[in-house]
């Protein structure tokens, strides 16, 4: 070997490697536009894989710490914005700071990176999910998954730099790299992966992110020893494998726990992405982040918008305490999400709320999700409130006594499960049950959007023996609402709230929401009693779904969908 050789040697070892095995040479500095051409097939092998890797370690940072943190922690319902960025930072910084002590080789280095990227990538969906429920795990993951996946971000750079940079930059690979086509095929294919990462949902990109990683992981070990002709294997290289095996089956299980947990045939069904969905005792309860808001469903229904919900909320409680003299006794049928619960709870003369609900599916979240239960106050474990578990009609047929407010929040007559609820035996069973002075509101439908189903449960109070007086309010979430308030007595609209601190509400807009617009005028509708229930099929009607029996689920589940971005109920 020559002096020039041996210096060349001295200088690139791995070079000298490729030279003596006789698998190629680094194209000519000195000829034009060779750059690329004579790159040598181990050395594309070389480039593909880091490219493979760069994008898969560049998706998982953006689905891990802007997407799906952004779902789960924001908006207002997380730790400060700049909380994940000081602990990505120490993370780095420790990263910086062992690089030098660190005594594994380069290719283990890498991989057991890998493995960390790994485990990250297909538990901090499941995580993530459980962190919405949980303001301690909320802070927790908050703190160590950014300082985590700094930390792995750095032992990955450095580990790719001192092992593809040199032999990369000597065989000319980044010429070929910098092909037009070669890159617009490149941003075709992250396009195609950011799509399919929005058709499955964040807990299974989060698996099949870290199957991916996984799979490269098993595979550096071979790269390493077809490149650099290196067969030993080492126990510890063995243990490394194992691992990467291991994570791949935990990516595995994550996705099947991501089906259990968010079913794929759910995904379309609801505005935004999913990031919570329980059903239990026949009651689906979802939310979805969308909008920078959370949307509450119950059964397929839109009941409550972190953006705009207050103001339904508000509309329906305040004109009826306003209009009852120092309500002690309040009944409300729905709710159970404790936001109703806080508004009627702010007024100090109530003594007793009883709240009405299908089942303590609801509550239970009410109480456990970050959201609602900052958001509530703690209201549902106010020792005022009093849970009974039942359907409103079948608790209305048999409660005794007297209430001074009744707030129906009732599901919208979408079968007839639910319109029974907007019968003439429930209205006369609730003026029953209501004080001479009480005041009951029905959350009826949009006077706009149905007017003739909303005429329809109008005629119904109206032969109960209850004198009514209609309103509305519009909520851009969910849309241009109908209210009715009921009583024995005459009604007139309230000119003054009671209590303090409301949101939307206030001396000058309170009348503005018995201000009708001509358009909203609904015609006399017919009555709806539970042998003969006209609502249902009118307002099925007016949504433009089939009759009762016709109408799929998917049908009910679109339409349930379509009306919290629409003016309707």
């Amino acid at each position: 070997m020559s002096s020039s050789a041996a210096s060349d040697a001295a200088r690139h070892p791995l070079q000298a490697q490729y030279d003596e095995a006789g698998i190629g040479s680094a194209p000519d500095r000195g000829t034009k536009g060779s750059a690329g051409r004579g790159a040598p097939p181990h050395a594309l092998t070389l480039l593909y894989y880091w490219l493979l890797l760069s994008t898969a370690l560049l998706a998982t940072f953006h689905e891990l710490v802007v997407r799906q943190a952004e779902l789960a922690f924001s908006p207002g319902f997380g730790p400060h914005p700049h909380t994940p960025l000081w602990s990505a930072a120490a993370g780095v910084s420790l990263a910086l700071l062992l690089n030098r002590r660190i005594r594994l080789p380069a290719p283990e280095r890498l991989v057991l990176a890998l493995i960390v990227s790994s485990l990250i990538a297909s538990a901090a969906p499941l995580l993530l999910r459980e962190a919405f429920l949980s303001r301690a795990l909320m802070t927790a993951l908050a703190l160590s998954a950014p300082f985590t996946l700094g930390f792995a971000g750095t032992v990955v750079a450095f580990a790719a730099h001192q092992q593809f940079s040199t032999p990369a930059r000597q065989l000319g690979s980044f010429g070929w790299l910098l092909d037009p086509f070669r890159l617009l095929a490149l941003t075709a294919i992250l396009g195609a992966a950011a799509a399919g990462a929005a058709v499955i949902g964040h807990q299974r990109t989060g698996a099949f992110l870290g199957m991916l990683l996984a799979a490269a992981a098993a595979w550096t070990p071979t790269l390493y020893r077809h490149l650099y002709l290196d067969a030993r294997r080492p126990r510890r290289g063995q243990a490394l494998l194992a691992a990467t095996y291991g994570v791949g089956a935990l990516a595995a299980l994550s996705l099947f726990a991501a089906e259990r947990q968010l079913p794929v045939s759910r995904l379309g069904y609801y505005p935004g992405e999913l990031i919570y969905s329980s059903n239990r005792a026949d009651e689906e309860i979802v939310i979805t982040s969308s909008q920078r808001a959370y949307l509450l469903f119950v059964g397929g229904q839109l009941r409550r918008a972190q953006l705009d919900g207050y103001r339904y909320v508000e509309s329906l409680v305040e004109p009826a305490m306003a209009l009852s003299e120092e309500p002690r006794r309040v009944l409300v049928l729905g709710g159970g999400d404790g936001l109703l619960e806080r508004a009627v709870l702010r007024h100090p003369s109530v003594e007793e709320l009883v709240v009405v609900v299908p089942s303590r599916a609801l509550p239970e979240l009410a109480r456990r999700s970050v959201w609602l239960a900052r958001a509530s106050q703690g209201a549902l474990d106010d020792p005022r409130v009093v849970m009974v578990e039942d359907e409103p009609a079948a608790f209305v047929s048999t409660a005794h006594g007297q209430y001074d407010v009744i707030l129906a929040d009732l599901p919208r007559p979408l079968s007839y499960e639910h319109g029974k609820h907007y019968t003439r035996y429930v209205f006369e069973r609730l003026a029953e049950l209501l004080t001479e002075g009480g005041t009951l509101t029905v959350s009826a439908t949009s006077g706009f959007m149905t007017p003739e189903s909303h005429g329809s449960v109008v005629a119904t109070l109206r032969t109960s023996g209850l004198n009514t007086l209609e309103y509305q309010v519009g909520v851009p979430l969910l849309g241009e609402l109908s209210l009715v308030l009921a009583g024995r007595r005459e009604l007139h609209p309230p000119e003054q709230l009671r209590g303090s601190g409301h949101a939307f509400l206030t001396e000058e807009t309170l009348p503005k929401l018995f201000t009708r617009p001509p358009d909203t005028r609904s015609p006399p509708g017919e009555v709806n009693l539970l042998h003969h229930q006209p609502l249902v099929e009118l307002y099925r009607s007016e949504l433009g779904l089939q009759p009762t029996g016709g109408a799929s689920e998917a049908e009910e589940d679109d339409a349930a969908g379509d009306e919290g971005q629409r003016p309707s109920p």
